[in-house]
């Protein structure tokens, strides 16, 4: 039998999770996780099981992100919303890309509409982290 989680929310911020989930996994871009039921008010997924992460798989994926998309968003969403080895990923995304030693510090410019687009439709708490990451930089 397939574990699953559920989320609440109202039926817009529900719908738009579903729809992008869906998407995603069309497009078959990057694996998502399975939704098995939403309505109105929930959202059941399935329950993902943990994986263990290695350094020399996050050294991998930084790698690559080196090659694909900006590199700098990417490890900002990583940074943003958790990353296993995030430092190894960082530390091999610079090497391979050929960073320039201050790219850490654009690391909030690349979180801040991310984290407005959260702060509309899943609360104020993604709101203070963006005035927080806008202070940063005022």
């Amino acid at each position: 039998m397939t574990q699953s989680f559920t989320k609440a929310g109202t039926p817009a911020q529900i719908s738009w999770e579903a729809q992008c989930l869906a998407w995603l996994d069309a497009a078959a871009g990057a694996q998502v996780v399975r939704v098995l039921q939403w309505d109105a008010g929930q959202l059941v997924e399935e329950k993902l099981k943990p994986a263990r992460t290695i350094a020399a798989m996050a050294e991998a994926f930084g790698r690559g992100l080196a090659f694909g998309g900006h590199g700098e968003t990417d490890l900002a969403m990583l940074a943003l919303f958790g990353c296993p080895q995030l430092r190894v990923v960082e530390d091999a995304y610079a090497e391979a890309a050929g960073s320039a030693p201050d790219w850490r510090l654009r690391s909030g410019l690349h979180q801040l509409h991310p984290l407005l687009v959260h702060a509309e439709l899943f609360g104020s708490g993604y709101g203070r982290q963006a005035v927080e990451v806008a202070h940063a930089y005022a």
